[in-house]
């Protein structure tokens, strides 16, 4: 760690890898959970973006052969699934099916430009009798970044949306007037008066139940973006690699 792509390469991995296994865990179940898709139906959905990686990431490897700069790559990269987060965060309970299918296509993207190019930085400066032992850190680093995503998004999603809903059942009150209109409104419906009062309150309590657990999910995933930007400046603090030299059939 005291070389310094290495270690700077590892903290961007770790923070990079946390936001993917994040995301990646709460897309599925926001869809299952708040749209009514089922699980198959959830996994056609984000599949797509993996056929972009497999023809970006080539593309990728084939610049940094041309001597394109790998840090420029990791900042676009980190830029994109900002961009592609924020997005995410702006959807609502009627958001389509390719509502999620493009944020996560862009987010792929930028997750294609990272990989490649970290990993031609990362291990460029350490001496060859401690590359095994840089390896498996790498891995270790990445895994726990990914176990970490899980768990922080996992909690907060809950802990938020018990917050969101107590914020938005202080409004939910008697006196509300909307309220009054949809109590108003199922008492006037056929049936047993005081069963039609009770199914309108628990209709509006589901309604901010969901409300409430959207709102928590739309926040996770501007969190996410957050951690993205602030990994920004570590890019500069990253030596780029010398470039090297190929025989070209076109030189002669």
């Amino acid at each position: 760690l005291k070389e310094r792509n290495f270690l700077f390469c590892c903290l961007i991995i770790r923070g990079l890898y946390a936001v993917l296994y994040a995301s990646t865990y709460l897309l599925p179940l926001l869809m299952q959970q708040l749209m009514g898709y089922d699980a198959t139906t959830s996994g056609f959905v984000l599949s797509p973006a993996g056929l972009f990686t497999m023809v970006e990431v080539p593309f990728v490897g084939f610049m940094l052969t041309r001597g394109y700069d790998p840090r420029k790559m990791v900042f676009g990269g980190l830029l994109l699934m900002a961009s592609s987060l924020w997005w995410m965060a702006s959807m609502s309970l009627d958001a389509a099916e390719w509502n999620f299918i493009v944020p996560r296509i862009v987010q792929v993207l930028g997750m294609g430009l990272i990989t490649v190019p970290v990993s031609t930085m990362i291990f460029r400066f350490i001496p060859k009798t401690e590359s095994s032992q840089a390896a498996g850190l790498y891995a270790l680093v990445r895994n726990e970044g990914g176990s970490l995503g899980i768990a922080a998004v996992s909690t907060l999603l809950q802990r938020r949306a018990q917050m969101f809903q107590q914020t938005l059942g202080q409004h939910v009150t008697a006196s509300n007037g909307l309220v009054q209109q949809v109590v108003g409104q199922a008492v006037a419906g056929p049936g047993n008066a005081a069963d039609n009062h009770y199914f309108a309150l628990a209709e509006i309590y589901a309604a901010m139940q969901r409300q409430a657990m959207m709102l928590s999910y739309m926040e996770q995933f501007k969190i996410l973006c957050g951690v993205l930007v602030c990994m920004l400046p570590l890019v500069f603090f990253l030596k780029r690699p010398p470039v090297e030299k190929h025989i070209a059939l076109d030189a002669h």
